[in-house]
């Protein structure tokens, strides 16, 4: 069982840039997030959570560091960066 008709390409509203061996990661909205809201159900504060930890432990796994710049409660939207950790 497929959650989206194969048919239909996705679109991850995902923007990487990278500058001087940094990557910022800049996410428009959270699938799953709207995904909650469409089905009636409320997000958890501590939603964003996930994303920090699973982040952190693959940042941490590889070498590199994490930071969340931002996350936006409603739309589940974030800015963050990965980076060496020496820098």
């Amino acid at each position: 069982m497929f959650l989206w008709d194969k048919q239909t390409p996705l679109a991850f509203p995902v923007v990487p840039e990278v500058n001087n061996n940094i990557l910022t990661v800049n996410v428009k909205y959270c699938p799953a997030v709207q995904y909650l809201k469409s089905t009636g159900r409320k997000v958890s504060k501590w939603y964003r959570y996930i994303d920090e930890v699973v982040m952190s432990i693959l940042a941490e796994k590889t070498g590199l560091t994490f930071k969340m710049k931002f996350y936006n409660e409603e739309t589940g939207a974030s800015e963050y960066i990965l980076s060496n950790k020496s820098k």
